[in-house]
């Protein structure tokens, strides 16, 4: 598939011929990777990249389009926050191809060992994108960018370069077509990074091997503080010359000043090192590159290139891209219009690439204590995003990446036992743990995972690292949680929402003992498991901070987002986060119609721009009312009233959010993708069904938005899902079956999917109030 992009923001599809099961429309022979659209996200808030990655890849090679700092020297630049990936569709210039990026992320760092093709001259700095010809940067034309899964192209209209990408696992192949010109030039800058401020990187090292191959690393100081990645760079010809420079001003330069370093001189290190590499062209001559990446070695790198990329054959290893993306987006086909099938794959698309393969082909990876260690029958993953990921993105996985679900907790375990406190992740990437946001949600991840039948890995020693992750006093309150039944705000920040979200780990964590038949553990983590009323203000009708001395936090405003301690969100949507118990909830503020009242007036409130002014994260643009799709925090919310006896007004809801917080646009997401998240509240959602809890085996039934759907699961068998008389107007779920035979619960089970069989929804324009059994709620403590 190409995706030709214009700048009326109109898109082409070049569609190859196919037929997969599950998809009845006659008329539709093309594959759901015609469909993905790379360039949705890449405006504003999504913070998405357009660039060449497979499934799941390590290398993720993309351009970056600006070089801003996370830092001037005085504090927080906030205009940074727009580069999480790296490129923004609005900007109109390149400054080249860095091979690590994060997807949808609020915060950010990687972009490493960027690399870019010029003619001319020869300027080793950037530039600036007003000034563009005072570096080494150069202009482009979104009529010549073209994008697809598993390749990007360009042409870079200051140097009349075609540059094209693709990429295994760990290698990253770069085809760059040349001008005729004698100053041909490849730059390798080591100091170029995402969120990049003075003193980012602590070293830096380039070796040039021979005529052909270079080899290097450099260590990081960012949002992971202690990071090492090595490299080993292939040319498809031999270099003509070259140099590499270390434009800082040195204290000590030993006898190294014996030396010309900057010319023809085989090895640079130290905190500004970059190179550049010289060849003559004719007119139409490519120079390719394999960039091989590893956490351990220069060794390990080479060994992951001859491995994945033994020859230079750019479109085998761009075919082979493809057909990886063919065969995981093929997971689910869906019959639906064209743009419902942009958004579904292209989610899809973006639920794929995050966590990455850490572990490199001979299995040897850094650990979390910065030695190397062997992944022995696993594949060692990083890059959890967990406050994000918990929700919807991971209980995906246990459906359709059952393999790799099994891979991420051995993952997780070997976080735990290296970890000095001895616990799980909290949002890890790259051998660092960067403790952002808050939770121990990776205990969510593993006990779903187990009670979903997933275990192959040492089921004690998750049992351990729940529990020890839970209990570990020192982490953001833990220790006066345990104590006071809450975290008290004037000792500890966030403070409700870190005892929400306590309290729902928690409560995994007392499924988990209750299945092991550890009656104490369960008991200790079902009461810890509803810690959530000890916050609960009656006179307010809220969930509110509580002081350690029992008093509310005062001055109260139920709708700032600063301050009240929320992350992210305020007492009008976190008082909802009680996916554990929402019949308890409901019980505790006044029934199921003061719960209706409450959802109502939530997605048609106002909400001043003063009340969210502090937050980045909240948006305009992923509100409605005061429901922010655009965060996580609310994306079970739609989903409470068909606890509250009204699931109808979930399925309005649901096709309210999907039709409008989700778009075929460079801007088409509300919000950022977050590892996946955003992309996986659409997939659940779009099928006609919403994990709300993680842990207790059950999808809520929302409304399906596609009128078919083939889900096939790694057992070799599939799960079908018909939604017959579907249309704008008919949203509504008449009656359903389920093998055949009616089915009248709130609720699909996970093992029903599992097995394989059909659900059939029959849609009409009016709600049917009766025919779901009220009796047959979904999960709740009480």
């Amino acid at each position: 598939m190409k995706f030709l992009l214009k700048f009326s923001v109109f898109f082409v599809f070049v569609f190859s011929a196919h037929v997969y099961p599950g998809i009845t429309s006659k008329q539709d022979s093309k594959q759901p990777i015609d469909y993905v659209n790379p360039f949705i996200g890449t405006q504003e808030m999504g913070h998405t990249f357009p660039g060449a990655a497979v499934p799941f890849g390590f290398v993720q090679l993309s351009p970056e389009t600006d070089t801003l700092l996370y830092s001037y020297g005085k504090g927080y630049n906030p205009d940074v926050y727009r580069y999480c990936a790296g490129y923004q569709y609005n900007d109109n210039t390149i400054v080249g191809f860095s091979h690590t990026h994060f997807s949808g992320t609020g915060h950010s760092d990687l972009g490493d060992f960027l690399i870019m093709p010029t003619v001319g001259d020869l300027r080793l700095n950037p530039g600036t994108a007003a000034n563009p010809k005072t570096g080494y940067r150069s202009t482009f034309s979104h009529a010549n960018e073209e994008a697809h899964p598993g390749y990007y192209s360009v042409r870079l209209d200051d140097y009349n370069i075609k540059a094209e990408l693709t990429a295994t696992e760990r290698v990253g192949f770069h085809k760059y077509t040349f001008p005729e010109t004698d100053k041909a030039h490849i730059i390798l800058d080591l100091t170029s990074g995402i969120y990049n401020y003075d003193g980012k990187v602590v070293w830096s090292s380039v070796r040039v091997e021979n005529d052909t191959l270079v080899t290097g690393f450099r260590q990081t100081n960012g949002w992971a503080r202690t990071r090492y990645l090595y490299f080993a760079m292939a040319f498809s010809r031999p270099i003509k010359s070259y140099g590499i420079r270390n434009d800082e001003k040195l204290v000590y330069k030993g006898f190294w000043r014996d030396w010309n370093e900057d010319e023809n001189f085989p090895e640079r290190a130290g905190h500004n090192v970059k190179a550049h590499f010289d060849f003559a062209t004719k007119d139409g001559d490519d120079i390719q590159i394999k960039f091989a990446l590893s956490a351990v070695s220069t060794r390990n790198a080479i060994e992951n290139m001859q491995t994945e990329t033994p020859g230079w054959h750019f479109d085998e290893v761009k075919e082979s891209a493809t057909q990886k993306w063919n065969k995981e987006l093929s997971k689910i086909t869906i019959e639906a219009n064209d743009d419902r099938k942009v958004n579904f794959y292209t989610s899809l698309y973006h639920s794929f690439l995050a966590p990455v393969v850490y572990s490199d082909v001979n299995g040897e990876y850094r650990g979390l204590d910065q030695n190397i260690h062997k992944a022995n029958d696993f594949t060692n993953y990083t890059i959890f995003s967990l406050w994000d990921t918990y929700r919807a993105l991971h209980p995906l996985f246990t459906i359709v990446q059952q393999k790799r679900t099994n891979d991420i907790v051995n993952s997780m375990l070997a976080h735990y036992e290296q970890s000095v406190h001895k616990i799980l992740p909290v949002w890890s990437h790259y051998s660092n743990e960067n403790w952002c946001m808050i939770g121990y949600h990776a205990v969510p991840v593993i006990v779903d995972a187990y009670m979903k039948g997933l275990r192959e890995y040492d089921v004690s020693k998750a049992f351990d690292a729940v529990l020890s992750s839970a209990n570990y006093e020192p982490y953001d309150g833990i220790g006066l949680y345990k104590k006071y039944g809450y975290v008290p705000e004037d000792l500890n920040g966030y403070s409700a929402s870190k005892t929400l979200e306590y309290a729902y780990d928690d409560w995994t964590i007392y499924k988990f003992a209750e299945s092991l038949g550890r009656k104490s553990d369960a008991a200790e983590f079902l009461k810890r498991a509803q810690s959530w009323k000890n916050i609960y203000n009656e006179k307010s009708g809220f969930i509110q901070a509580k002081n350690s001395d029992g008093s509310w936090k005062k001055p109260f405003d139920p709708m700032s987002t600063h301050g009240q301690g929320f992350i992210e969100g305020n007492a009008w949507n976190y008082s909802l986060y009680v996916p554990q118990d929402i019949s308890g909830f409901i019980k505790t503020i006044g029934g199921k119609n003061r719960l209706t009242t409450w959802l109502d007036s939530l997605f048609t409130m106002q909400v001043s721009d003063e009340s969210i002014a502090q937050t980045e994260d909240v948006t305009r643009s992923g509100m409605i009312g005061n429901y922010v799709h655009g965060n996580e925090p609310s994306h079970h919310v739609p989903y409470m009233y068909v606890y509250a006896g009204q699931p109808w007004r979930t399925q309005e809801r649901v096709h309210q959010i999907v039709n409008t917080m989700y778009r075929n646009k460079t801007d088409g997401l509300c919000g950022n993708d977050d590892c996946g998240q955003m992309s996986a509240w659409y997939i659940f959602s779009v099928l006609g069904f919403y994990p709300v809890t993680p842990g207790s085996n059950e999808y809520v039934i929302g409304s399906p938005c596609v009128k078919s759907a083939d889900l096939k699961l790694e057992n070799g068998k599939h799960f079908l899902i018909e939604a017959n008389n579907l249309s704008d107007k008919n949203i509504y779920i008449q009656s359903m079956t389920l093998n055949g035979k009616s089915y009248t619960k709130t609720y699909l089970r996970h093992e029903d999917i599992i097995k394989g069989g059909k659900l059939i929804f029959n849609m009409g324009p009016k709600p049917n109030k009766t025919f779901m059994d009220m009796n047959s709620l979904p999960y709740s403590i009480n």
